[in-house]
């Protein structure tokens, strides 16, 4: 239906889930609960114990989804695409936990995911797995003396909505314009085989807010009105313009053969950021702030006649797409208290941050410092 056209907004981003759709299509799989846990092993790196090439992922910068549960990925994916640079969804570690696999070492023998990959008796047992009823050995086959086992898996409500989502939003993950953090938690066994003792060691979470947290921009869905005072300072409230009507996966194709236009206005919000960072602080910051409220709002208009033209094309509208508008907040949240409110409600979670900054803010005094930038959604859209 559409023409194809790669479009590259994150190339990192873009690289990794061009990898990952490559190795999806050579298992074959097309189930979403299984789609989700083949993208939690594939992007997890056994050597650091941790999301593979963080490093590099974290050169790159995104808008972080927060208070957003499986039921609204696709909503806050389509409500973002004009605001976001890349969309980066996850979960809290309050959601169900699940397990993905393990690896472990044998004395000073290499790691060896194969030795724990999975549940299966007969992986384990071949390996001589402790109380598989056979001797656990070295790589060289000498009796080991020692062994570590280390459990991983992610936290998600939903495996199926969630793998789902991964499958119908490939275009926008492939050209780096969204993706999905895993929000991994390890356990680690050791066992000394000629002392007889196992000891556990305490879950270790592999914390998403460190993304937030240094990029400073996030969309907010849990539909809770931010509470305007020191530490919360609203600079634009407006409708912001999406594609409705369609399906994900049509929405990405469309998305990405009208890339231009969503390409300049976010251009024009990195700018206004920038402006903002040098106002927030200002003698006449109020002034300043409003001034480019405006212009924000100028420019978000426009894009909502660009979308009603969009709208009209042929392509779109034997999609059944729309223009729907969803009510939007840009508020600025003082540095520390949106780092210790998501902290303490967990990267995901749904609902519940502002109220945790307001009583944040209740025992600190502002001070000049860094400040976040959140788009609040409203849960409720309007078609015109």
């Amino acid at each position: 239906m559409f023409s194809r056209r790669w479009t590259v907004e994150n190339k990192i981003v873009a690289r990794k889930m061009r990898k990952f759709f490559s190795h999806l299509h050579v298992t074959g799989e097309t189930q979403g609960e299984t789609c989700a846990t083949i993208y939690a092993k594939f992007m997890w790196n056994e050597r650091s114990g941790e999301l593979a090439d963080a490093k590099r992922l974290t050169r790159s910068r995104y808008y972080v989804g927060l208070g957003i549960d499986d039921s609204h990925f696709d909503d806050v994916t389509k409500r973002s695409v004009m605001i976001s640079d890349t969309l980066l969804l996850s979960h809290a570690t309050s959601h169900t936990f699940h397990f993905v696999g393990s690896y472990g070492y044998s004395d000073n023998s290499v790691r060896n995911s194969t030795i724990y990959d999975g549940d299966g008796p007969g992986a384990t047992a071949m390996y001589g797995h402790p109380g598989a009823g056979l001797p656990l050995r070295n790589a060289d086959d000498t009796p080991a003396t020692y062994s570590r086992k280390t459990n991983y898996g992610f936290h998600c409500p939903d495996l199926e909505s969630l793998g789902q989502w991964l499958i119908s939003a490939k275009p926008l993950l492939k050209s780096g314009l969204a993706w999905y953090l895993p929000n991994y938690s390890t356990r680690t066994q050791s066992l000394n085989i000629r002392e007889s003792e196992i000891h556990y060691g305490n879950p270790r979470h592999v914390e998403a807010v460190d993304y937030l947290l240094r990029d400073g921009r996030a969309v907010e869905m849990s539909g809770v009105e931010p509470t305007t005072g020191d530490h919360v300072r609203e600079i634009l409230r407006i409708d912001l313009p999406f594609l409705e009507g369609v399906s994900l996966r049509d929405f990405s194709d469309i998305t990405l053969n009208e890339f231009a236009s969503y390409s300049s206005f976010r251009n024009f919000l990195r700018s206004q950021f920038i402006e903002l960072d040098l106002s927030m602080n200002d003698v006449q910051s109020q002034r300043a702030v409003h001034k480019i409220s405006l212009q924000i709002a100028d420019e978000i208009h426009s894009m909502e006649s660009q979308i009603r033209k969009v709208k009209r094309t042929r392509a779109v509208s034997v999609a059944g797409g729309a223009l729907g508008t969803v009510t939007a907040s840009l508020v600025a949240v003082y540095g520390p208290s949106l780092g210790q409110a998501v902290t303490a409600l967990g990267l995901g979670g749904a609902g519940g941050i502002w109220g945790i900054i307001s009583s944040i803010a209740q025992n600190e005094t502002r001070r000049v410092d860094k400040w976040y930038y959140v788009w609040a959604l409203s849960r409720r859209a309007h078609i015109l």
